[in-house]
């Protein structure tokens, strides 16, 4: 009688995750470890690692030194930069790093023979509280930062203190006076991510329910999405012009460089069985631009320009294949007309120097 040599048991199991192993690392996003940053007093993405995503586009991203994307010691090139910041628009995981909106940005002042780089800083779920905070320190670690992009998709969520007690690292409240808080804000977990993050290991995280909770976002898990549209329909217990004279107040007091916000409103849309057009902050949208221009910082609008692309392609500046149409982040194209709009206000405030 032969002895087996091997419990198929235990071969059954090696095998099922090696297979799990090979799938989750072909058709499911890496996970988004992080380490302590000293110079900014805070966590950020892990540095010099490869960030792939697969749930919505089909992308990998290079991140730098500071939240940055798709560029290489950044801090240690003396070209004139142009800083764009934001949330996950900017950090356009679904997007190869070509395409982002700071690459294609360098590329058109490259092709008219003139040598500026565009580079995003960012990070998922930040604020204009989180920007306030770090623009100063990123002014002295990455040299000739020529002026500032913010992007803006929603005017409440971006820039209003939250209803509910706001987990991020930087918090814009209310209680019951307009502040600023900032905690060094260590993301649960974050020596086991780091390991599996190391060994691609994507398919352990879903073995432990507290972590999948914390950092996997399941795509049909909707509840809270729509909880937190709920809140911000209530009546804020705040006027919503202080709250925007104080924050931009307190953002125009951090640099003497140049800041623009770049407006990107979540249209056109597919509502129902028609393409809407009309942006619901299409009136609170002109009151801000307002008390921008207040503080000397910039407001573009780029609605019309999302618009008449779709008019004119019949494609959508958000969404990609994988995707519903339209909805999601910006897209190759949409991060193309931020670019655009970056690059001709540049040209055109060059100009007015001359």
């Amino acid at each position: 009688m032969k002895r087996r040599l091997v419990n198929p048991w235990i071969l059954g199991f090696v095998a099922s995750c090696i297979f799990a192993y090979i799938v989750t690392n072909i058709f499911m996003d890496s996970l988004d470890s992080h380490e302590y940053e000293p110079s900014l007093g805070k966590y950020t993405y892990t540095a010099n690692k490869f960030f792939r995503i697969r749930r919505e586009g089909w992308a990998t991203t290079y991140i730098g030194k500071y939240n940055t994307f798709g560029n290489n010691e950044i801090d240690k090139n003396d070209v004139s930069k142009y800083a764009i910041w934001g949330d996950s628009e900017v950090t356009a995981f679904p997007v190869p790093d070509a395409y982002k909106m700071g690459q294609q940005l360098t590329n058109m002042f490259s092709k008219i023979g003139q040598e500026f780089i565009g580079f995003g800083i960012a990070h998922s779920n930040n604020t204009l509280a989180d920007y306030i905070v770090d623009l100063s320190k990123y002014e002295s670690l990455i040299p000739n930062i020529a002026s500032h992009y913010i992007v803006l998709c929603n005017l409440k969520d971006d820039t209003l203190p939250p209803l509910k007690r706001d987990p991020g690292c930087t918090k814009f409240e209310y209680h019951p006076e307009f502040r600023l808080v900032t905690s060094v804000c260590r993301p649960r977990y974050q020596s086991v991510f780091h390991q599996l993050s190391k060994y691609n290991m994507r398919m352990v995280s879903y073995f432990f329910g507290e972590i999948s909770g914390y950092r996997v976002r399941l795509p049909w898990n909707r509840e809270e999405t729509d909880k937190s549209d709920r809140l911000i329909e209530k009546k804020l217990p705040y006027d919503k012009l202080d709250a925007w004279e104080f924050i931009l107040g307190e953002l125009r007091r951090q640099s003497s460089k140049p800041i623009t916000f770049l407006y990107c409103p979540y249209r056109p849309a597919i509502l129902g069985k028609q393409v809407s057009f009309e942006d619901p902050d299409r009136y609170d949208k002109e009151i801000f631009a307002d008390i921008c221009k207040k503080y000397n910082i910039g407001f573009i609008d780029l609605s019309e320009r999302f618009n008449d692309f779709f008019l004119k392609t019949n494609k959508f500046p958000r969404g990609f294949a994988n995707t519903f149409p339209g909805r999601g982040h910006l897209n190759i194209d949409g991060q193309r007309l931020v670019a655009e709009a970056i690059f001709s206000n540049e040209l055109n405030r060059n100009s007015l120097k001359q």
